[in-house]
């Protein structure tokens, strides 16, 4: 069983042009927005004042992580939805690490983002349990799983204060565990070991609250067994300074059981 996975779901995006008149949409958008997002100089349109349309900015200016080099650390403490693994201990608790670099942008007639990422994973669980009678057994179990993924984000060239994204890669996980049972009379103790490549595909969107704080929501979608088992994100990014920020949020199975948190932060380059 993979202890930890990450997931997917497709999100769908909407464009449109505006025509303007009186007002233009630069300033009708700074008005709302209260913040600079767009000047006359990123209002653009042909000669002839037709086709108008917006070049916004690019996604490593806003509060998300999106299109940043950055080094990820995170503190993990993950539900556990079988009851009979909470029986042993109720949460799996590491870390996780992450690099992001932004590659290369495909020139398209909508130009598309691409980040390179590397992630690496380390959670496990310690604890014992005692069946009761008649069998009269105590079963303890010491066990981790490890992680370990490579993938890209796509994403608009060209984004707003909402960034959808998509995200594809591999990912290996090895579980490592001890298991120990015994009663009145005997001991019984073994080790497994089990490893499992799974593809990665993630969707998500990434959100500006204020200049200094980012929403980012993430569909890790379980690709190596029941799809109701893939995980939802919750993130906010916090920047107390340009080059460092606080990231922290909570993760639970779609289904709704297995509540746990992430938190933790990065610095970028």
């Amino acid at each position: 069983m993979r202890l930890l996975t990450f997931a997917a779901a497709l999100l769908a995006m909407l464009f449109f042009c505006v025509t303007c008149q009186a007002q233009s949409a630069a300033e009708i958008y700074y008005e709302e927005a209260d913040e600079d997002l767009w000047t006359a100089d990123t209002f653009v349109g042909d000669a002839d004042g037709t086709d108008w349309g917006f070049d916004a900015p690019h996604p490593s200016q806003h509060a998300g992580l999106l299109g940043k080099v950055f080094m990820q650390q995170r503190y993990l403490q993950l539900g556990v939805d079988d009851a009979d693994v909470r029986r042993i201990d109720n949460s799996l608790q590491g870390f996780d690490s992450l690099i992001n670099l932004p590659v290369m942008t495909l020139e398209t007639e909508v130009p598309l983002d691409f980040d390179l990422f590397f992630g690496y994973s380390n959670v496990g669980l310690k604890g014992s349990a005692y069946s009761g009678l008649p069998a009269d057994l105590l079963v303890a179990v010491n066990g981790k799983s490890e992680s370990y993924s490579l993938g890209t984000s796509i994403y608009l060239t060209q984004a707003e204060r909402w960034r959808p994204f998509i995200q594809l890669g591999v990912e290996y996980s090895q579980a490592d565990f001890d298991l120990t049972m015994k009663n009145a009379v005997d001991t019984y103790a073994e080790n497994f070991v089990d490893g499992q490549t799974d593809m990665l595909f993630n969707a998500g969107f990434e959100y500006d609250l204020f200049d200094v704080l980012g929403y980012r929501m993430t569909i890790d979608c379980e690709t190596g067994g029941r799809f109701r088992d893939s995980l939802l994100l919750n993130d906010l990014i916090l920047w107390p300074h340009e080059k460092i920020f606080i990231r922290g949020g909570l993760a639970t199975s779609l289904e709704g059981g297995g509540i746990g948190f992430a938190i933790g932060g990065g610095l970028t380059f």
